[in-house]
């Protein structure tokens, strides 16, 4: 219950996330450069990204 006696506390955040950057992938398309063959990636490539939420509370007893 919210009284306004700062008894109860209620937090939480949204943010989109990309993770430890995976410079491997990078990486290999140098090194991986076979005979003729290279890779190449795509103009559009986009980093994995993950949509994350929280919502906590603490509530103290008197």
């Amino acid at each position: 219950m919210l009284r306004g006696d700062r008894t109860t506390q209620v937090r939480g955040g949204t943010g989109i996330f990309t993770g430890k950057l995976p410079f491997v992938w990078l990486g290999n398309q140098v090194s991986g450069a076979d005979d003729g063959f290279f890779q190449i990636m795509d103009k559009n490539f986009k980093w994995p990204q993950v949509w994350r939420s929280s919502l906590g509370s603490r509530s103290q007893i008197r």
